[in-house]
């Protein structure tokens, strides 16, 4: 019976049924390992002289190891119930294996002596290590982490991250570090120049489709030694710039052209070159994708008409204030997010509908030959120009356009038209041709439109309210 074993020192019942076990008696126990057991719950709230506690492998749903603060080892793995863990208390804890548990947060900042820690396969989305400058191993492998930063760590020799969502990883301070892996991550930026390459027995980086250029110390040597990384990736001992997937050769050849780039074709272009471009012209080069044109962030003015595009995103292009993308086989286009846009040329495309409702500042619209049944311009109370001709409109009203002075609405299905826009002495051009159901147009003054705007059909008149 252990219970009466008051100097017990050492107790080791590891592998067998066990679903309960009282140590609350066992007051000088100072290494205690009850691993691969059914236990649901543990207390060691009595063993305040525990250094080593190994409870791996069972089914324990907490752990309270608040009272053994002189805990130097931690094994707690394979508890998969277990969702929290709190060792601010253990400041003398120099191991921490908590792996495959499911816990959501890691507190390790009063862990200052830690040397070694695997937090593996758990929900973590962030694990601060800065204040653990001893360790030497970290796996914190199969999480959800989305950056880690290991600058402090300078200690390190063994770092694996893999399996998580980072996009970035620098390891050039850590200079002892000599087992590296990286894998199935989202990278697009790693610096491994940290003066120790030749000493490196592991280097794995696969996985990260993204990663084209990897910072090392002697670009030759890792080119010829490091082989478990992805076909794009690249070693670079200078520099390593953040690149842009442009999947599209005849996009990238048209950038090669402009500048933008260097041959060979290779399905990348340098961030750096384009994400201050303001103006772009790619016209008429048999482009059908446009992937990358969301980094170039500063685009004000672009001009891609004539090729064979039949989608564009343009969400990340926030400054643009000019779209010529006519004359293409585009069946959507969203500009949600181009609230500076005040120049949109969009005709002769696939298009069933448009939405210009956030572009307030929209001053000239030209979307005509294509297949739109609906267009709202109310809120595009800048508009001057606005040709929309070729459509299947069946009522247009553009009297919320007040300084509108050209408009084109010829060739539709038209049956109601409404341009009392107060400003109709102004207008320098009015088309509403070839809408044989049109018979009733609303302007400001019924006379001066008869007299000055001719270009309608023989059915249609003109009135000055709806009355008439």
């Amino acid at each position: 019976n252990i219970s009466s074993n008051t100097t017990l020192k050492k107790l080791y019942c590891n592998s067998n049924n066990l679903i309960s076990l009282n140590v609350a008696s066992n007051t000088a126990l100072t290494n205690l390992s009850c691993s691969s057991n059914n236990l649901t719950g543990l207390d060691v709230s009595a063993n305040t002289a525990l250094t080593n506690l190994s409870c791996r492998s069972n089914d324990l749903t907490s752990l309270d190891v608040s009272a053994n603060t002189a805990l130097t080892s931690l094994r707690c793995s394979l508890n998969t119930n277990l969702n929290s863990l709190d060792v601010s208390a253990n400041t003398a804890l120099e191991y921490l294996y908590c792996s495959a548990n499911n816990l959501n947060n890691l507190n390790v900042a009063t862990n200052t002596a830690l040397k070694e820690l695997d937090c593996s396969i758990n929900n973590l989305t962030n694990i601060d290590v800065s204040v653990n400058t001893a360790l030497t191993n970290l796996k914190c492998l199969s999480n959800s982490l989305n950056n880690l930063d290991v600058s402090t760590n300078i200690a390190l020799t063994d770092l694996n991250c893999s399996s998580n969502n980072l996009s970035d990883l620098d390891v050039s301070a850590n200079t002892a570090l000599y087992q590296l892996y990286c894998n199935v991550n989202n990278l697009t930026s790693l610096n491994v120049k940290n003066g120790n390459n030749t000493n490196f027995a592991t280097f794995y980086a696969v996985d990260n489709p993204n990663l084209t250029c990897i910072l090392v110390d002697d670009a030759a040597y890792s080119t010829a030694n490091w082989t478990y990384v992805d076909s794009v990736a690249t070693f670079n001992d200078v520099l390593c710039e953040p690149q842009t997937f442009v999947p599209d050769n005849n996009f990238e050849q048209a950038l090669i052209d402009l500048g933008y780039d260097t041959a060979p074709l290779d399905d990348y272009v340098s961030t750096n070159n384009i994400n201050t471009v303001t103006a772009l012209n790619v016209n008429s080069r048999n482009i059908e994708d446009l992937t990358g044109i969301e980094d170039f962030i500063a685009l004000t003015s672009l001009i891609c008409y004539g090729n064979n595009l039949s989608s564009l995103d343009i969400s990340a292009n926030t400054a643009l204030t000019n779209l010529n993308c006519r004359t293409n086989g585009l069946t959507s286009l969203v500009l949600s997010s181009n609230t500076a846009l005040n120049q949109l040329d969009c005709r002769l495309n696939n298009l069933t509908e448009l939405d210009v409702s956030t572009n307030t500042a929209l001053t000239e619209l030209y979307c005509l030959s294509n297949n739109i049944s609906s267009l709202d311009v109310s809120t595009n109370t800048a508009l001057t120009r606005l040709f929309c001709g070729s459509n299947s409109l069946s009522s247009l009203d553009v009297s919320a356009n007040t300084v509108l002075v050209d408009l084109s609405c010829k060739n539709n299905s038209l049956i109601s038209l409404n341009a009392k826009n107060g400003n109709n002495n102004n207008f320098i051009y009015f088309s509403a041709t070839n809408n044989p159901d049109l018979t009733c147009i609303l302007v400001d003054d019924a006379t001066y439109s008869s007299a000055n705007w001719t270009h309608i059909d023989a059915a249609s008149t003109f009135v000055n309210s709806q009355a008439e």
